[in-house]
């Protein structure tokens, strides 16, 4: 058996970032402390003022908290370059990971995951001052990091192909979804659909509000919907993001109203009721690097019309409806076909969780886990 490790991970974006890369970390975190391996985690990560809600993982892992901001230390060791390391905190480490795009100096051998090369790919649908930012550190942590971890092969292409690095070092490592999101209706579910003020069928959407998430186009597509008469409401999940103003000036322009919920600050728990409520779910996203609210969507038995670009098609297989993104009348014609086939709704309700069964964080857990002794020993 392998000796076991002393592993650092960076945990700022676990405490930091409700949705997204903060979910992945600590999804990740989890299985991770569900594997008996005996590896002992360090945990280093900013300061944060209203931290999101920490699981607990057992004496095996060690939270660090370091006395200053994610700004700080991006300031600190991405911007300036100090070569202060890590291990001034943690101790010394066989491995350290950084699981959101950067990396803090260390003497141990490095492992960064990388979600996706938007700002490099779709970089005017991103935050301009962060796509300069990753622009600038992302070929300099991949140049350095030991291996990379990307969630789709979509990315390792990507990859490869923007930033000339060998094949070798970039390892596929899917997402998974929580197994919490289940097709298995909850006797809460209809109680939270009320809480929530849901009066009647609805579509499902989950993401940032924020360009790549495409929903101008999403409610173009809704107000042909209804224009056939079509009587559902479109529910919109997801905090504000960046550069959001343009989506709530297109539902005034097209004067959908109260036919469009906008709801922020949803509990996991209350997410998981409306998947399984939802008539359907639409992820119209410009482009992926995985696509995780399409994943739980399949976990949760909800019809999924999606995107069929970037890393989308490659998760969803056939067990989604899919559609040119940027093509407004193919968005509706999909959804509004979705909404008119019951034996279609019905099939994709069984082939969903079917194809999300093959996606799980337990396996990323233990191939993330194997790629730590990898870098160990090298």
């Amino acid at each position: 058996m392998a000796r076991p490790l002393t592993i650092g991970y960076d945990a700022t974006a676990a405490v930091t970032q409700q949705a997204g890369i903060g979910r992945y970390a600590r999804e990740l975190l989890l299985a991770l402390q569900a594997l008996d391996t005996g590896d002992e985690y360090r945990l280093p990560h900013s300061r944060v003022d209203n931290p999101v809600s920490l699981p607990s993982l057992g004496p095996r892992f060690t939270w660090q908290p370091l006395p200053v901001s994610d700004r700080f230390l991006n300031a600190f060791w991405q911007r300036l370059r100090l070569p202060i390391p890590i291990e001034l905190r943690t101790g010394r480490l066989d491995v350290f990971h950084c699981p959101d795009f950067s990396l803090a100096p260390s003497r141990a051998p490095a492992v960064v995951t990388i979600h996706d090369l938007a700002f490099e790919v779709v970089p005017r649908l991103g935050f301009p001052s962060l796509a300069v930012y990753l622009h600038t550190i992302v070929p300099r942590v991949v140049a350095r990091a030991t291996a990379v971890i990307v969630t789709s092969q979509n990315t390792k292409e990507d990859v490869l192909e923007r930033l000339r690095v060998r094949e070798d070092k970039i390892h596929v490592i899917p997402e998974g979804a929580s197994s919490s999101f289940s097709p298995v209706r909850d006797a809460e579910d209809g109680r939270v659909r009320e809480r929530l003020g849901i009066p009647g069928p609805f579509i499902l959407t989950v993401g940032t509000i924020e360009p790549r998430k495409n929903f101008e186009r999403l409610l173009e597509a809704f107000a042909r919907i209804k224009q056939r008469g079509r009587d559902h409401y479109l529910v919109l999940v997801g905090r504000r993001g960046w550069m959001y103003d343009p989506v709530f000036e297109r539902h005034q322009s097209l004067g959908l109203g109260d036919s469009v919920m906008f709801l922020d600050g949803v509990s996991d728990m209350e997410l998981e009721a409306l998947y399984r409520q939802a008539e359907i779910t639409v992820y119209p996203a410009l482009y992926e690097g995985f696509g995780l609210p399409a994943l739980e969507a399949m976990a949760s038995g909800s019809p999924l019309a999606c995107s069929g670009n970037s890393a989308l098609g490659e998760l969803v297989g056939g067990a989604a409806d899919t559609f040119d993104p940027w093509d407004i009348e193919d968005i509706t014609e999909t959804i509004d076909a979705l909404l008119l086939s019951d034996s279609r709704r019905r099939a994709l309700h069984k082939l969903g969780p079917e194809r999300a069964a093959a996606f799980s964080w337990k396996n990323a857990a233990i191939s993330t886990t194997k790629l730590y002794h990898h870098v160990a020993s090298s």
